[in-house]
């Protein structure tokens, strides 16, 4: 994916990326895991353990990575936020007005 980011970027499109951070508990990931087919059901809980920080650990190297790529257009919205920095940075992406970014920052935007 990061690769077709960096060609969409170089050409003369103009690439909009909405990062959005979300604080997953370990067994929302595990069970969203197993939905998609990432996880067998029966892994065992030590095998389950070792695969959740492999993933955490490659969500935190792929932001990484889009964050130092320089993207002129990146903007990142936040679960752990303030949520005037997160309506900056989806009136920002959206081109919408603060204000209105400010009704949609203040929904259950990372609820259940």
């Amino acid at each position: 994916m990061f690769d077709i980011m960096k060609e969409l970027a170089a050409d003369r499109a103009t690439l909009l990326i909405l990062e959005i951070q979300s604080d997953f508990s370990g067994a929302d990931l595990a069970e969203h895991s197993r939905r998609v087919g990432l996880a067998g059901k029966g892994m065992s809980g030590a095998v389950m353990e070792a695969f959740l920080r492999t993933l955490r650990r490659d969500f935190v190297e792929d932001s990484d990575r889009v964050g130092d790529a320089g993207f002129v257009h990146l903007d990142v919205d936040r679960q752990a936020a303030d949520p005037d920095e997160n309506a900056m940075a989806l009136a920002a992406f959206l081109s919408i007005p603060l204000k209105t970014a400010r009704e949609i920052a203040a929904m259950r935007l990372f609820g259940d």
